[in-house]
């Protein structure tokens, strides 16, 4: 975006319960000057998220916004003039918003160009406001550094100083906190999968989603070159590329596969800049909590009842205390029924994972279970359950909980279709558990 004279992007979107804790700042430089010094403003400071700027200076002059901000409020008067420089001034108090095009593509996606015009396209359409880019990556620029309006890599700072930090958090389009700033984001702290399209309705099923990217935002090279698609500018069917999947959280959302560049892909897109923090989240009166267990063991957990234990003990630090059980079906027992609360359950950091017993076993949950005792995401990783999507004893159990012989199945904690039965493991492996609360 070249300069353009109060080429403001106005966002006027109040949220009442926004977190963000704002000051009225402002600008007491005699003339113009650069928006991004500290000491052009009153206080000395420059504004952040959630702040009301007033600039009502009677010198002539022009304020040049040389760097992406976000503000809340701006009252203009006087004789200054307001220009932006390759930048985004945003007005707004609103949650930033990610969400998957409702529309899909080859690989050949006319470059970044080509692929960030496509996400502001879209969001156009549905009425969302703001500027976004593509979640993407080439042979030269990471999509860590692109979505922040850089090019290069992550590993040389985006070509900055300082590795830039300046994106994030987001929500989904449905309302639900999707992330949190991109150097959480990029750490595996997902709170839900992205699944919902810029108009606010549910991808489903699951989606393939063009990323080449790997989970800490940098280019995937296991691939064949020319990287990602040709840098997104060809569909040859002999190329492979980086996919993520819809319905993945941690790593599996940017970093599940591949597929060729022939094929139909959809894109995430992120409102660009640093924005205000995510409204606080509450666990509703007589929500139960779960958590996927910070230690792993082996398939011999001394039974049912030895991995309720373990859940116990894990539990024992949280506040306020309760009764947990494991997530295990045995060759008599199924999970199920071995959970005997009817909901609904959210993991420690606040969000939902399921409304009810029938909402747990139907196949799919509203996010994966990732978060652990220690109030820590957890790496994407394998967890024993023996139990079936339905929540009824599988065929594997390590001869039920009692040995490292033989399989037992598995779920993934990334997954929302998958999280109880991803695959059957050999019972000599080390996975984690889920502790759900009675």
């Amino acid at each position: 975006m070249g300069k353009k004279l109060l080429a403001l992007i106005l966002l006027m979107i109040i949220l009442s319960n926004s977190q963000v804790n704002a000051e009225t700042v402002t600008w007491d430089f005699s003339g113009g000057g650069s928006w991004n010094i500290a000491m052009h403003w009153n206080p000395d400071t420059i504004p952040q998220p959630g702040d009301d700027v007033i600039i009502n200076d009677a010198h002539t002059g022009i304020i040049t916004v040389d760097g992406d901000a976000i503000i809340k409020t701006l009252t203009f008067s006087g004789a200054l003039t307001i220009t932006l420089s390759t930048a985004i001034l945003s007005i707004s108090s609103a949650p930033l918003k990610a969400f998957i095009t409702s529309t899909s593509h080859s690989g050949n996606l006319g470059g970044f160009d080509g692929a960030d015009t496509t996400c502001q396209t879209a969001a156009e359409a549905a009425g969302l406001l703001g500027a976004y880019r593509a979640w993407l990556s080439t042979s030269a620029t990471d999509a860590y550094c692109h979505v922040q309006g850089y090019n290069g890599t992550k590993s040389a700072k985006c070509g900055q100083s300082s590795l830039p930090t300046a994106a994030g958090p987001w929500i989904r389009t449905d309302g639900t906190p999707f992330a949190g700033t991109i150097d959480k984001l990029v750490s595996g702290e997902i709170y839900t999968p992205p699944q919902y399209n810029e108009y606010g309705v549910l991808v489903n099923p699951a989606v393939v989603l063009f990323t080449g990217t790997n989970p800490d935002g940098t280019l995937n090279i296991s691939y064949s070159i020319p990287r990602s698609c040709d840098d997104w500018n060809s569909n040859n069917a002999s190329y492979q590329v980086e996919i993520g999947n819809s319905n993945g959280t941690t790593l599996l959302w940017t970093s599940s596969g591949s597929t060729v560049c022939s094929a139909s892909g959809h894109l995430i897109c992120l409102q660009v800049l640093n924005g205000p923090e995510l409204p606080a989240r509450t666990f509703p009166a007589g929500a139960k909590r779960v958590f996927v267990s910070s230690s792993t063991h082996n398939g011999n957990l001394g039974g049912l009842s030895g991995a309720d234990s373990m859940c116990q003990s894990l539990a024992g630090s949280l506040n306020p205390q309760g009764t947990f059980v494991a997530w295990l079906s045995d060759d008599t027992h199924d999970a199920k029924d071995r959970v005997t609360s009817s909901g609904p359950w959210y993991r420690l950091d606040g969000i939902k994972v399921a409304d009810s017993k029938a909402d747990l076993t139907d196949g799919i949950i509203f996010t994966s279970i990732n978060y652990d005792n220690t109030y820590s995401y957890s790496p994407m990783t394998f967890v024993w359950t023996g139990t079936d999507s339905d929540g009824t004893k599988s065929t594997y159990n390590c001869s039920n909980w009692g040995s490292t012989s033989g399989d037992g199945t598995a779920g993934n904690t990334s997954a929302v279709y998958y999280w109880t039965s991803a695959n059957h493991f050999s019972c000599g492996t080390s996975y984690k558990l889920y502790c759900f609360e009675q």
